[in-house]
């Protein structure tokens, strides 16, 4: 497996969207296998995530916890806390597998802490 700090980075970026991302950035970050389970329980695909982050302006939001798993020899499970400020907000999982043209998110679950 690669550093994790590079994993986490990446999450990092999937919190943060920068305006300066286009379309074409998220298709490279985010796998076509790639699906969510959101808090609402609907599942999201590639291209409903593609239009959030394209539309979303976050601020606020930090890690802690975070922990990296290899699955395999290219693939990465991720665990971490998100925090909106100092507060707890979700646990989040995430599983990582690396292509030819880098890491790519497959999977994401979050789920919020009460």
């Amino acid at each position: 497996m690669n550093d994790p700090h590079q994993i986490r980075a990446l999450e990092e970026m999937l919190l943060t969207p920068s305006s300066t991302f286009t379309h074409a950035d998220w298709e490279r970050l985010i796998d076509d296998d790639f699906k969510e389970f959101g808090k609402s329980g609907q599942v999201h695909r590639k291209a409903d995530a593609i239009q959030y982050l394209l539309s979303a302006r976050t601020d606020g939001y930090s890690i802690v916890h975070f922990d990296a798993l290899p699955l395999g020899a290219d693939v990465v499970l991720v665990n971490y806390t998100l925090l909106s400020g100092n507060t707890p907000h979700s646990n989040r999982s995430s599983i990582w597998r690396r292509s030819a043209t880098g890491w790519r998110i497959v999977y994401h679950q979050g789920t919020r802490i009460a």
